[in-house]
């Protein structure tokens, strides 16, 4: 059986969405391979693919709670008892990490629930299914949709009443797939073509391996005003990079 999932490549937290999926369907089924398919041309509109005996994940059962913590702002979070979320700490969880792109007083807890809460079925477009809000724009950051820089927009939506739009199974499913497969260095990822499964898959992600036919991609991350950080860009740093070596 196939799980395809419609994703703009240059978006960060489409990338890490589809590779939440393939967290989750992991605990299922632990041969199931993954890969990217593209457009052929810009890479743009691209689809990511899981092959295995899946059952589709439904998002609005999964178990959330925060993670006893000295500082509740940064507290982790655990899913269904078996899967912390922490990437948001240093690995010493002393201190907050690059990663760590939003501010105020958002629980990473609360954002989760918030999201779970406006998710629907999954289907092969549910990275584009937005919601309109007018409770506050509360970001992981990494989704180049949802701006929150006035100067971007051109007036504050806080300002002006106007109902901000967040893609919530985006970015419920970031925050998950950002845990395992967080960048390393210089807030790179990489795309590969090759079906692999889950442990190919966590190196394929971050960095470059002979035969997997990859594309990587560097974010951009900028200042958006009140502590706040989002990805500001995303460049394609290499394309097409394919060796003879096999995996």
């Amino acid at each position: 059986m196939e799980l395809r999932l419609n994703l703009d490549v240059y978006n960060p937290a489409e990338f890490y969405a589809c590779l939440a999926l393939l967290e989750l369907v992991f605990h299922q089924d632990s041969e199931v391979l993954a890969h990217f398919e593209t457009d052929g041309s810009t890479g743009v509109h691209s689809t990511f693919v899981l092959r295995g005996k899946i059952q589709i994940p439904d998002l609005r059962t999964i178990r959330i709670a925060a993670v006893p913590f000295r500082d509740p702002l940064t507290s982790p979070v655990l899913l269904d008892d078996q899967l912390e979320l922490n990437w948001w700490l240093n690995q010493y969880r002393t201190e907050k990490s690059e990663l760590k792109l939003w501010a105020g007083t958002s629980r990473p807890s609360e954002m989760l629930q918030k999201y779970q809460a406006a998710v629907g079925m999954l289907d092969v477009n549910t990275l584009q299914q937005s919601v309109k809000t007018k409770t506050g724009k509360s970001s992981f950051g990494f989704d180049i949709r949802a701006s929150r820089d006035a100067l971007a927009i051109g007036y504050s939506q806080k300002q002006s009443g106007d109902a901000s739009v967040l893609y919530p199974a985006t970015e419920f499913l970031c925050a998950v797939g950002l845990q395992n497969f967080r960048p390393v260095s210089d807030f790179r990822y990489f795309v590969w073509r090759r079906p692999v499964p889950i442990s190919i898959a966590h190196a394929a992600a971050v960095q470059e391996i002979p035969g997997l036919n990859q594309d990587a991609y560097a974010m951009s991350i900028d200042f958006v005003g009140q502590g706040l950080r989002a990805v500001d860009r995303v460049i394609k740093v290499y394309a097409n990079l394919s060796h003879s070596a096999t995996v």
